[in-house]
């Protein structure tokens, strides 16, 4: 999993464009109908589901980059990565539902899904 506040954020120098809310809503590449936003959230869930640590994830961001054409304005490194969720207006938040019945969970603490008509209560 990535971690936000470490070091090797202080290396971001890039030539395009710094990540910010106007890129978010950016399209990936010319005629991509995803745009950057919607890629990277699609990014961070992977690598935090996943357990990514930052090589992991770098290289991950290699292989995507070498697939997509030229002008692409997707981030090509980790710290660019971890810059453009800092930078959000809106900080993610994490929210957990059931895995059987998918109910919201508010309480993390519980060992037992508290919705009336789950089957794991």
């Amino acid at each position: 999993m990535f971690n936000l506040e470490s070091d090797d954020e202080l290396s971001f120098d890039r030539q395009k464009e710094n990540y910010n809310e106007s890129t978010d809503s950016r399209p990936l590449y010319h005629g991509a109908e995803v745009n950057v936003g919607a890629f990277m959230l699609l990014l961070a869930v992977f690598t935090t589901k996943y357990n990514l640590i930052g090589d992991a994830c770098q290289q991950l961001l290699n292989i995507i980059a070498f697939a997509l054409p030229n002008g692409h304005v997707l981030c090509t490194n980790l710290s660019e990565f971890k810059h453009f969720f800092k930078n959000l207006k809106n900080p993610l938040i994490e929210h957990y539902y059931c895995e059987k019945c998918l109910g919201y969970i508010s309480d993390t603490s519980v060992t037992v899904c508290p919705q009336e008509f789950c089957c794991t209560g």
